[in-house]
């Protein structure tokens, strides 16, 4: 935090309190309308993306990249064909004027020779910087990659999957410019939500808790959509057979109906790629503890 705030101190804090504002800072870094020119420029130069400038009723913002970050489609595409994951997460501890900082990407799976494991590992494509969180803005950001990957390198994106937490706005803004799988995350759902089941459980003590999680393991354990939903019903009939109604109706509700009810390991459709947001969330915490200085 002491590091943080000499940083502020030093390089001082951009701030953008009217679309005013907004407009003179990102006319300055626009990316250029034609390829030859976009790639002439430094590849690690700020660019903000065509059709990427916002300013809603709920917020403005703006969307921005480099040609280098931008160029990380193409082994995704090289390496997934037609099954692209991606997924989008912001946090909020970044930028000292309180907004959100909201990265874009995808993800790799590699083999990890020291631990002899296989790592997932988040490659963004593109940031953007919004006073709030909505459809809206998760939309435009989607567009206006799309708009510059199609300019650099005659792309036409589109991804096999978006997953992200339980976030309505995101989800949303995958359906109304994509219209593609959508997953929810699985680490979100098995740490997250018992705080939420205590106040519907009538038996609270640490064994049924235990069962439950169990049930949960379970049910992300099924390789498609038709084992989870078979799953799912005999779940609900064993907590209901355990006097749990509140939380039978409950589970069934907020995890195990539509749209949330794609946390299993087989949701992506995409072999090797599970229902996780813990790449990008790495990603976000690294920048946050070693990359801070340079933003």
């Amino acid at each position: 935090n002491r590091k943080r705030k000499h940083t502020r101190e030093r390089l001082g804090s951009i701030k953008f309190e009217t679309p005013a504002d907004l407009t003179e800072f990102t006319n300055a870094h626009l990316l250029p309308s034609t390829k030859s020119d976009a790639l002439a420029l430094d590849k690690d130069q700020l660019v903000v993306l065509p059709g990427g400038v916002f300013a809603l009723d709920d917020g403005m913002g703006f969307v921005f990249s480099s040609i280098s970050l931008l160029g990380n489609v193409v082994p995704a595409k090289k390496a997934w064909g037609s099954k692209i994951p991606s997924e989008t997460d912001g946090t909020y501890k970044i930028v000292y004027n309180g907004w959100p900082c909201i990265v874009y990407g995808t993800h790799s799976v590699e083999y990890d020779t020291a631990r002899h494991s296989i790592r997932q590992s988040f490659r963004p494509w593109t940031f953007m910087m919004a006073k709030s969180e909505s459809t809206l803005a998760y939309a435009t950001m989607f567009r206006s990659f799309n708009a510059a990957v199609k300019l650099l390198f005659d792309i036409d994106f589109m991804p096999a999957n978006g997953n992200s937490d339980r976030a309505t706005e995101i989800r949303k803004a995958y359906e109304d410019v994509y219209g593609c799988n959508w997953t929810t995350c699985w680490p979100h759902i098995a740490r997250k939500p018992f705080a939420e089941f205590r106040s519907y459980m009538e038996d609270k003590s640490d064994d049924f808790q235990h069962v439950v999680h169990d049930y949960l393991l379970s049910l992300h354990m099924c390789r498609n959509q038709f084992l989870f939903d078979a799953l799912a019903q005999l779940v609900v009939r064993g907590l209901e057979q355990k006097d749990e109604k509140k939380l039978a109706k409950y589970i069934l509700k907020e995890y195990l109906s539509d749209p949330h009810n794609r946390w299993h390991c087989g949701a992506s459709g995409i072999p090797g790629v599970e229902p996780s947001s813990q790449p990008i969330e790495s990603y976000n915490k690294d920048t946050k503890q070693n990359k801070i200085l340079n933003l």
